[in-house]
């Protein structure tokens, strides 16, 4: 999900934060920190320095206003909030100061991990917060069980895997026999090369891949799309729409998703075969693949034992 906000951050601007996950529960956690203070001699640390240069702004202290050295005060303190918590260095990403209808929040993300999760905390009171940072250890081990999947199913030179977390209510040690409880989810794209994995091919390896993720209870949207050939374009943070817009390249998708919240799991279905050239590409009538593109397509709802024994 892509946000815009106006902020009041020092000055005013506008943050734009991505943002592919659902939180899944808030943890309201106590932090004492630093007390704001307002005396010309507070010394900033290199981190507040180099925040207050992006934002075009003094490094020297007394020359900012009252509501600027609050500001890059209670941005360390969140900081520090989050970094105390989870034991993990954080890179700030925006922060929004509080107003008449608005709650004060800092955007963060784990260094270690880079942008792919933005983090947002929340501030309650002067040393009480709460964030939506998931235990991303779960995220990762999810990805490695799916990709080492893939990758008895495909040559690695034949997909290309990328994850986007939802929500995660889940954490390792909470994990038994592989099993992730249903408890986390995320948008996984994999990218299929045609000569390995045509469309006439790709339902039945979706319905396998649909056991296995039934199997190992991972939740979330499963999109598969096949290529004629990979676009020679570099894919960073699971942000997939440059390889949709080279036109040439996409000859269909086929998604699905699993249904587990009532007593009757189901599995729904979404697939679209693009009208080929003769040579084999794909032939959209739009840069982004949608419904409107000219081709075959179809949706189908399935009990999960029907999806699953189609094949």
């Amino acid at each position: 999900m892509l946000m815009k906000r106006n902020i009041l951050a020092f000055i005013l601007c506008v943050l734009m934060v991505s943002s592919c996950f659902i939180s899944c529960g808030q943890e309201e956690t106590s932090q004492s920190g630093t007390s704001i203070v307002y005396t010309d001699n507070y010394q900033l640390n290199d981190r507040q320095k180099d925040i207050l240069n992006i934002m075009n702004l003094s490094e020297n202290f007394s020359e900012l206003s009252d509501s600027q050295k609050r500001s890059i005060q209670r941005i360390e303190q969140m900081l520090c909030y989050l970094e105390n918590k989870y034991e993990t260095e954080f890179v700030y990403s925006g922060y929004i100061q509080k107003g008449i209808n608005e709650s004060e929040k800092l955007y963060a993300y784990p260094k270690n991990i880079g942008g792919r999760q933005t983090v947002t905390v929340k501030a309650i009171s002067d040393d009480k917060f709460t964030d939506d940072f998931y235990d991303y250890s779960v995220a990762e081990y999810a990805e490695e069980l799916i990709d080492e999947y893939l990758s008895t199913q495909f040559s690695k030179d034949d997909y290309r895997y990328y994850s986007s977390t939802n929500a995660c209510d889940i954490k390792m040690n909470e994990i038994v026999d592989e099993k992730l409880q249903w408890k986390y989810g995320a948008s996984n794209i994999i990218f299929i090369k045609s000569d390995v994995c045509n469309m006439d091919e790709v339902e039945k390896f979706a319905v396998n891949y649909a056991k296995f993720l039934y199997e190992h209870e991972i939740d979330g949207s499963h999109r598969i799309n096949i290529m004629a050939y990979f676009p020679d374009i570099e894919i960073k943070s699971g942000i997939c729409h440059l390889w949709y817009e080279e036109a040439k390249a996409n000859v269909g998708f086929y998604c699905f998703f699993i249904t587990t919240s009532t007593n009757f799991p189901r599995v729904y279905a979404d697939w679209m075969k693009y009208e080929l050239d003769e040579d084999g590409l794909g032939k959209l009538y739009k840069n982004i693949p949608s419904r409107h593109s000219n081709g075959e397509s179809g949706m189908e709802d399935y009990s999960v034992e029907e999806f699953f024994s189609k094949y």
